[in-house]
């Protein structure tokens, strides 16, 4: 979401679900695809303290990559200039 607080979507042209998913395949985590740009992922149960630790570091490094495109920026940018 551009803003959270008012529940808004990023533009579809920006493509940021596949953007988030096609970058966090790179590092190496597969997210599920759940239809309308909902993006989730399901690890293993048997996951142990230091794989979720691996987890959380690839999915940071993944959300890092893609807002440092400009066009996503300016997205959030612009939905946080507007008055609530």
């Amino acid at each position: 979401m551009s803003d959270k607080a008012r529940k808004t979507r990023f533009d579809a042209a920006l493509n940021v679900p596949d953007r988030i998913a096609a970058a966090a395949y790179a590092n190496g985590v597969v997210f599920r695809a759940f239809g309308d740009g909902v993006l989730g992922f399901a690890p293993a149960l048997s996951f142990t303290a230091g794989e979720f630790d691996l987890l959380f570091e690839r999915v940071r490094k993944t959300l890092d990559d893609v807002l440092a495109d400009a066009g996503v920026q300016r997205a959030l940018d612009a939905a946080h200039a507007q008055p609530a």
